[in-house]
């Protein structure tokens, strides 16, 4: 379980906790670029891997690569399309800095650190985006969830209230009822 830029294990206990139910649930401090943290997730071994935010995109790319199954939570599915958001949006608290960050990373970079990319070797993923997520907007989860579908393969997203996702026992729900939607 892989968090976001600024949190902790401990922030995104909501997420990891009900996912101890079904084994043995790693939640490292993570603090990395996605390029880094993503040939960090890819020297593990797992069968499931889980993210919020920036996390949620490192699990989303790191399924992709290893072909297992992904929970991503408000992930940034496309960080080209993150950066213009950022542009817009430079009102929001962090907003700037973050666009500062992305910004001076190469597009070529943005473009293959962009799950959106890779949606052709994802196979079975769990999404779950607030619907008035100001940062990463849903839409996100929304367009990822569409092309994974179109490759034929397991997409359900899952709208979450306010900013936040769901209640944990979602997580249990689709765990015991893989095929909702």
């Amino acid at each position: 379980m892989l968090h976001g830029k600024g949190s902790s294990p401990e922030k995104v206990s909501w997420l990891w906790e009900p996912l101890k139910e079904f084994g043995n649930v790693e939640v490292p401090p993570f603090d990395y670029s996605v390029e880094e943290g993503l040939q960090l997730a890819l020297r593990e071994s797992f069968d499931l891997v889980a993210g919020h935010s920036r996390g949620g995109t490192i699990a989303l790319l790191a399924g992709a690569k290893k072909g297992r199954p992904v929970i991503a939570v408000s992930p940034p599915t496309d960080r080209i399309l993150q950066l213009e958001h950022l542009y817009n949006r430079r009102d929001l608290p962090g907003s700037k800095e973050l666009y500062q960050y992305l910004s001076s990373i190469p597009v070529e970079v943005l473009r293959e650190t962009s799950p959106v990319n890779h949606s052709s070797l994802l196979k079975d993923v769990l999404l779950i985006h607030g619907i008035r997520d100001e940062v990463v907007p849903a839409e996100h989860s929304k367009i990822l969830c569409e092309k994974v579908r179109e490759m034929g393969n397991r997409c359900t997203l899952t709208p979450g209230h306010e900013t936040l996702p769901s209640s944990p026992p979602l997580l249990k729900d689709k765990a015991d009822n893989p095929g909702l939607d």
